[in-house]
């Protein structure tokens, strides 16, 4: 049982001194589109961004990715987006899948939009809404956990799991 324990123990800090894993797109490389009237037709390519500290402008619209948020700010005149099946940026993650399973709009936000997602790619359609001056829209993404760091929760789990029974037998 000792060795056991201890091979647990070692186990753990093996995986815990092993490459961190990335949180959400830190490090990535997110390729921003702007497309109009529907999804297939670009409108204007942006570029690609390295997370964190890179920002896209179109127009006066600027769009802001970090590890976790996308930000899209009107730092110019009212308008609005037309209308279309669709009119509105795509993100996509060049660099990896980073297994995104959720995006939702922050309540911070005074514009909406929908989004939608797939594991590395989010899309948010503004089509046919307002675009005050200073609209803000925040989009919170939720990522799955990397495999690693379940690894380790798992391996924890049945360390205090075995801690107990050892203690429970003395």
């Amino acid at each position: 049982m000792r060795k056991l324990y201890s091979a647990l123990v070692a186990l753990t800090v093996a995986l815990a001194t092993t490459g961190v894993a990335r949180a959400g797109w830190t490090g990535d490389d997110v390729h921003v589109a702007q497309y109009f009237p529907d999804t297939s037709t670009l409108l204007q390519d942006l570029g690609t961004l390295t997370v964190p500290g890179n920002t896209s402008i179109l127009n006066e619209v600027v769009y802001d990715v970090s590890a976790s948020q996308i930000t899209v700010t009107n730092i110019g005149v009212p308008s609005s987006f037309n209308p279309g099946t669709f009119n509105g940026p795509v993100f996509t993650d060049t660099s990896r899948d980073p297994h995104i399973t959720n995006v939702v709009l922050d309540a911070a936000s005074n514009l909406l939009g929908t989004p939608s997602w797939t594991s590395n790619t989010i899309s948010v359609n503004f089509e046919g809404l307002p675009f005050p001056a200073n609209a803000l829209a925040i989009f919170d993404i939720t990522f799955a956990p990397e495999p690693a760091s379940l690894t380790l929760l798992g391996v924890s789990v049945a360390g205090l799991g075995l801690f107990r029974l050892r203690r429970k037998r003395s």
